[in-house]
C-alpha cells in the first residue's frame, strides 16, 4: 500500500512579514500613546472618563458606530460632571468615527453601483 503524505497536518512555522509587523505597531501605538499622555499630564485629583479612551481606540481601529456612540456617552457624562477631563479626546473620537463612517458608506455605495452596472451588461 502506498503511503500518502499529509502536508497540511505537519506544523509549519509562519514568518510574519515586515509590513505586518509595522502595521501592527502602527495599529497599537496610538492607544499606548494616549495612555502615557494621560498618565503623565494629569494629576491624582483629576477624574478620568473611560468612555473617551474606548471611543478613540475603536475609532482608530475603524468601528465608526461604536466610536460615535461612546464619544456621545463621554460628552454627556462630562456635561453632567464638570470635573471629568477628556473633552478634546471625545470630540476627536467623534470626528474620527464620522470619517470612518463616511469612508464605509462611500465604499459600500461604490460596490453597490459597480454591482448594479454589472447586472446591466
Amino acid at each position: 500500500m502506498k503511503q500518502v503524505e499529509l502536508d497540511y497536518l505537519t506544523p509549519q512555522k509562519k514568518k510574519i512579514s515586515l509590513q505586518a509587523r509595522v502595521g501592527l505597531i502602527f495599529a497599537i501605538a496610538p492607544f499606548f500613546l494616549f495612555c502615557v499622555v494621560e498618565f503623565f499630564l494629569f494629576n491624582d485629583e483629576t477624574q478620568f472618563n473611560s468612555y473617551q479612551d474606548a471611543a478613540m481606540t475603536v475609532g482608530i481601529l475603524g468601528c465608526p458606530i461604536i466610536a460615535v456612540v461612546l464619544g456621545q456617552l463621554a460628552l454627556r457624562r462630562m456635561k453632567r460632571d464638570p470635573n471629568l477631563r477628556g473633552r478634546g479626546l471625545a470630540i476627536a473620537a467623534l470626528t474620527l468615527g464620522g470619517l470612518w463612517l463616511g469612508f464605509w458608506l462611500f465604499a459600500i455605495g461604490a460596490h453597490v453601483v459597480m454591482w448594479v452596472n454589472s447586472l446591466g451588461t
